[in-house]
């Protein structure tokens, strides 16, 4: 937490735009958590009360709304992605700055391939750490717990299948993710590798040449990738299984609620138009999960 804190000064001048552009992601995300509600109403005004002025009402005020949203989203993307860069530009400078204040002792002990590495991988994570993580983190939050409150107040019954199949879903979704993530840092790891590999042929292609090490050297670059590689395929073995059977498991819950909703419909316990904005709130709540 020290070194994230520290991090955050680079932040700091730019308080009063990143406050005002989580007010805009804060509104975005409460219209999009509207916009079903609205769509509920226009398709009870077909479906149930056969009133086109109401219809005619609805549209325009939902055309309005999504406008608004658009206003809001464009902004908040545009400034929290100006001082991301911004930031990291700052960043970047202070860095080579101490860098070229560093002793040569500290030279000495590294390769050049891995310095250039922390000025270019690790910064664009330090970045994701500052702007695209708390942003995603903040949208998601108010994205799920807003369409959980709502759709209980549409149907608790409804609500309480999901509640059901939600945990196992996530545990499902954690543990694969988990893996994902580790996989995915090994690939860069040996990525890194070759490159410094790269570096030193690069910077010494002279020495290389003169004493014919271009096998040799091609042989330790060779290994390095088919390294990258092998964990890579450990990856797609988990990526390319995930996504179907999350999808798969999706359907299926989604079969589940359209039997039991549109039950209740025939019943006259519920509307059509509150079992479409339930199912649309299921779709915006499956994005956080």
């Amino acid at each position: 937490m020290k070194e994230f804190a520290n991090i955050l000064k680079y932040a700091r001048p730019y308080t009063k735009s990143i406050i005002f552009a989580f007010a805009c992601l804060i509104l975005t995300s409460m219209i999009s958590l509207a916009l079903p509600l609205i769509v509920r109403n226009m398709i009870n005004a077909v479906v149930v009360l056969k009133n086109s002025d109401l219809l005619n009402s609805l549209t325009r005020d939902l055309v309005i709304i999504i406008l608004f949203q658009a206003a809001f989203a464009i902004t908040h993307n545009y400034i929290l992605g100006f001082i991301g860069h911004r930031v990291t530009a700052d960043f970047r400078i202070e860095l080579f700055s101490h860098i070229q204040s560093l002793s040569l002792r500290f030279f000495q002990g590294r390769r050049v391939g891995e310095i250039l590495s922390r000025m270019s991988s690790d910064i664009t994570v330090i970045q994701n750490a500052l702007v695209s993580i708390p942003v995603a983190v903040l949208r998601q939050t108010i994205t799920l717990l807003g369409a959980l409150a709502i759709i209980f107040y549409l149907n608790w019954k409804l609500t309480g299948l999901i509640l059901l199949v939600l945990p196992p879903l996530m545990l499902f979704a954690r543990i694969f993710g988990k893996r994902l993530r580790v996989l995915t840092e090994k690939v860069q790891d040996k990525i890194a590798q070759a490159l410094v590999v790269l570096e030193e042929v690069a910077s010494s292609i002279k020495i290389v040449k003169s004493y014919t090490r271009e096998s040799y050297e091609k042989k330790r670059f060779e290994n390095e990738i088919e390294s990258a590689f092998e964990q890579s395929i450990g990856k797609v073995r988990i990526s390319s299984s995930f996504g179907p059977l999350i999808l798969g498991l999706t359907f299926l819950v989604s079969t589940i609620l359209i039997w039991y909703g549109g039950q209740q419909v025939m019943q006259g316990t519920t509307t059509p138009g509150e079992l479409a904005a339930f199912f649309l709130y299921a779709l915006i709540m499956a994005g956080p999960i």
